[in-house]
């Protein structure tokens, strides 16, 4: 039988572990665009600086912070100024597709679009615009600082500026939905109608009109067979690709039923390359099941972190979800994180800063947060990173007696967010889980001598405490 003493107790660690960038479950939002408040959802009227008619994709400049939104109903891409800046409500400073704020008619040419669904903001400061109903991908260099109504700088899916028809080649597009560029330069396309992805290589040194020098979902340019399932013709809605160069893809059928492709080391890949992973159901080949659970998904749209975490808008639960690793998940790994709803399973439609509706088109996360188009409700509505460390206290009381048997100590920890464990380790051995969270029980046996216990509570966002370390000295008997 042993016997313990507390010799020392250190309310504070002499290190800290690096606190990780997340979104807590079930978050409020901290901000609207295109609405003046949270519960309001209507179009007011005609088009203004201030008004949003189905937001679609969202970027962020890396060096100006600005944003930008794809307000595909009336046919334009909105520019607001800094994202630390922004309040609720905020007219945009500018605006692409259109002569002015008042305007919301399609057409074509360098200064038009035509129904914008994804954008995206390369590290060269180029906006990069989907024009799905032109059938073509337009560049916008500078584009933080153009004046309203600029014109494009970049085509592609069409010979000129002029071109407005869809087709089925290298050189061109058929309803593209979403694009994205890499670091290593690479223009990445979903080309939705022709259901294929589009890879354009050193597209800073294309010129308009350029042939596409990959494609995946299709063995060669010209083909448009349904490819990975044998039960249902998914097409390509959104995509993005890691640090890793992992390309993920968010497919839709029918717009009820839907999943996330995953090819690794994307730009390297072969035409017509099979994918290495599927998110939203266990295969590749198994049908769709109608139950919103954390496993399934009608994917719409996705974003991807610098630290691997892929956010996935998906339209039936009204929800956006989390995967955390994402490069490394197998077939059908379930979330681990919801935005939108309280649960995996709760589809509420209620209109709040916690719930969203029908279709949340456009997902972007960057070190700032993340961004979701809450298309149905007309608005934007941005989640601010959760970078507060959660508490950890020890209430066991000293001096504690001499006891016989496992050691107890027991403490409390807290965040705004929620705690998700409590972790100890005892001298330089492995991590074990504490039992419980809010209120925590750690049941310790320890080998004779002097030993010295961690502990360290880490929140849903990834956030870890300051270690807590407490001295033991077990004595035989």
């Amino acid at each position: 039988m042993r016997k313990f003493r507390i010799l020392a107790f250190v309310g504070f660690s002499v290190s800290q572990t690096a606190f990780s960038q997340g979104i807590p479950n079930h978050p409020a939002a901290d901000l609207v665009l295109g609405q003046k408040d949270f519960i309001s959802v209507g179009r007011p009227g005609e088009p203004s600086a201030s008004s949003l008619y189905g937001p679609a994709g969202i970027a962020v400049d890396p060096v100006s912070h600005k944003v930008f939104v794809a307000d595909t109903r009336d046919h334009r891409v909105l520019r607001y100024r800094n994202e630390a800046t922004l309040r609720n409500g905020q007219p945009a400073e500018a605006v692409f597709g259109q002569s002015g704020f008042g305007s919301g008619t399609l057409s074509s040419g360098r200064f038009g679009l035509n129904s914008p669904i994804g954008i995206c903001l390369d590290g060269r400061g180029r906006l990069w615009v989907a024009d799905s109903g032109n059938h073509r991908v337009l560049g916008y260099d500078d584009a933080s600082k153009r004046p309203p109504g600029a014109e494009a700088d970049h085509v592609f899916g069409q010979k000129n500026f002029s071109g407005v028809s869809g087709g089925l080649s290298a050189s061109k597009m058929s309803t593209p939905v979403a694009v994205c560029v890499d670091s290593n330069d690479h223009l990445w396309v979903a080309d939705s109608l022709n259901n294929r992805i589009l890879r354009f290589d050193s597209i800073s040194k294309k010129a308009n009109g350029a042939d596409a020098d990959g494609v995946l979902k299709q063995s060669d340019f010209t083909s448009t067979s349904t490819q990975y399932s044998d039960v249902y013709s998914y097409s390509p809605v959104s995509l993005c690709v890691s640090e890793k160069g992992s390309l993920f893809v968010a497919e839709m059928y029918a717009y009820y039923k839907g999943r996330v492709l995953r090819f690794d080391d994307a730009a390297r890949l072969k035409n017509g390359a099979v994918p290495h992973a599927v998110l939203g159901m266990p295969s590749l080949t198994t049908p769709f099941s109608d139950v919103v659970n954390e496993k399934t998904m009608v994917s719409l749209a996705v974003s991807i972190s610098e630290e691997d975490t892929l956010w996935v808008g998906d339209s039936v639960g009204r929800r956006v979800l989390r995967f955390k690793k994402a490069s490394t998940l197998p077939d059908g790994a379930p979330a681990d994180g919801v935005v939108g709803q309280r649960n995996f399973k709760r589809q509420s439609e209620s209109i709040t800063a916690k719930t969203l509706g029908f279709q949340p088109l456009g997902v972007f996360c960057d070190s700032g947060g993340l961004w979701v188009s809450d298309s149905s409700n007309n608005r934007v509505l941005h989640y601010s990173s959760d970078l507060t460390a959660p508490m950890l206290t020890i209430s066991t009381l000293l001096p504690i007696t001499p006891v016989s048997g496992n050691f107890r100590i027991e403490g409390t920890a807290n965040d705004a967010s929620g705690v998700d464990r409590v972790i100890y380790t005892i001298d330089s051995g492995a991590q074990k889980e504490a039992r419980g969270t809010s209120h925590w029980t750690a049941k310790l046996s320890l080998k004779k001598g002097l030993r010295t216990i961690r502990f360290h509570a880490v929140d849903v966002a990834g956030n870890r405490s300051l270690i807590t370390v407490v001295k033991v000295r077990s004595t035989g008997e």
